[in-house]
């Protein structure tokens, strides 16, 4: 231990240990330093004749349990002189028990002079749990990241200087270059693939929503923006979904990815569908009753809440249908009801139209309808009263109309019931007329 210089010493203090051993490298005696203080003053704590020998008992008594192993098998008298050998140094990294408490170590090991090893030991407890935090979150988002990019068929990363862009995706059906490589103007190249691949309906909507000003003002507006639209794929329009965002931490670069999203829409498109025909009447094609209960409970929430808009109800009724059911059968009955259907839905081309009975429609009329009220239904009376006088029969239905009277109304059935109330007026007046006519 004479031997020791102050050379010795200063290397090791250059790294900043908390503890110090001096080790004599033909007889493994050892002395133990401490460093205190701001002027790294060193203090001798301990000695000892072996310090392997010493270092596997102290290892059992203080290394964490699940370090143990892996320190005694890394920490060996034959790794450490070998490593000094080849000129380097050997350092390792382990678990201390502190407290009760496992906290991170640091240990090196260096060649003093002929005959000494110097070894450090520093606490970096509070360092390597930030790197293992670091570490942790990079790997969630990287799993994050790997998740999501499994959901899109291809990835663009658009630079917005230059346009040039890189392509991932393992998708070849729509790939144009391969895994990673870059293209050179990404909008160009966007827009004439669109004229190749994209279904014809869908072009002219995709084509301005893609130009790049367009695509940075709406980024700029949103920080993301999604379009859906159609592919030629396999010969057959494909429904897709593309996701633009644009990085909050790189004002150059936007990201683009391409889902195809055909099964879960053509599954959204069929339960619409069965959703309308749970709501449609099967004879006539317009909503059914069922339908006109739930727009009836929208609106009563509406008025509910203040945010309903203007809105009339038109009631209308088919008149004479059970003579032609009694005198000519259901058959030509169904065929009145649809012939009633088609005059009620080509006055009132703009608004729902629901039949809820047997002879029994009604209207909800709303904007433009609703302006144009008082006209639709003189309209509805005109075409009525020149199909009686050309054939001679009674006409074909009754109707009333009411619109919604906030000072007064506080659901959609009290409208409804004026409206109804004027159409059987309107029914006694046609039936009086039909009287008059046969006398």
């Amino acid at each position: 231990m004479k031997n020791l210089t102050f050379v010795n010493l200063a290397l090791a203090l250059a790294n900043d240990y908390s503890s110090l051993y001096v080790i004599d490298s033909e007889n493994d005696n050892y002395v133990e330093y401490t460093v205190n203080g701001t002027e790294k003053e060193l203090v001798l704590v301990s000695r000892g004749d072996n310090f392997f020998k010493d270092t596997i008992k102290n290892c059992r008594e203080l290394v964490y349990e699940d370090d143990q192993e892996y320190f005694l098998a890394t920490f060996r008298k034959e790794s450490v002189q070998q490593a000094l050998k080849n000129g380097k140094s050997f350092s390792l990294t382990y678990r201390l028990v502190i407290e009760g408490k496992p906290q991170y170590f640091f240990l090196k090991t260096i060649q003093g002079n002929d005959r000494n090893i110097v070894i450090g030991v520093q606490n970096v407890d509070e360092q390597k749990r930030k790197e293992l935090e670091a570490e942790s979150e990079k790997q969630t988002y990287s799993e994050i990241a790997q998740a999501l990019a499994r959901r899109y068929e291809i990835i663009y990363h658009v630079n917005i200087v230059t346009d040039e862009y890189s392509e991932y995706g393992a998708n070849e059906k729509y790939r144009k270059l391969a895994e990673g490589e870059k293209g050179k103007d990404f909008f160009n190249a966007i827009s004439k693939q669109m004229k190749l691949q994209i279904y014809p309906d869908d072009l002219p909507m995709l084509a301005v929503a893609l130009q790049k000003e367009n695509l940075l003002n709406s980024l700029s507006a949103y920080d993301k923006t999604v379009f859906n639209y159609r592919l030629i794929i396999d010969g057959r329009p494909q429904y897709v979904s593309l996701y633009a965002v644009r990085p909050k931490k790189d004002s150059e670069h936007i990201i683009i990815a391409l889902a195809n999203v055909d099964e879960t829409k053509r599954m959204e498109l069929a339960y619409l569908d069965a959703v309308d025909m749970a709501n449609r009447d099967i004879l006539t094609g317009v909503k059914n009753k069922r339908a006109y209960v739930q727009l009836e409970i929208e609106l009563d929430e509406q008025i509910k809440n203040e945010t309903h808009q203007e809105f009339a109800i038109v009631v209308c009724d088919i008149n004479g249908l059970k003579q032609v059911n009694d005198t000519q059968g259901h058959k030509a009955g169904d065929e009145f009801i649809q012939k009633a259907s088609s005059v009620i839905c080509d006055i009132f081309k703009h608004s729902p139209v629901f039949r809820i009975g047997g002879d029994e429609f009604a209207i909800i009329l709303k904007g433009q309808d609703y302006l144009h009220r008082m006209k639709l239904m003189q309209h509805l009376h005109i075409v009525l009263t020149g199909q009686k006088q050309s054939k001679n029969e009674v006409i074909l239905l009754a109707s009333g109309i009411s619109e919604f009277q906030p000072e007064k109304d506080i659901r959609v059935q009290d409208v409804f019931e004026r409206a109804d109330s004027l159409m059987y007026q309107d029914k006694k007046k046609c039936k009086s007329q039909s009287a008059d006519t046969k006398k």
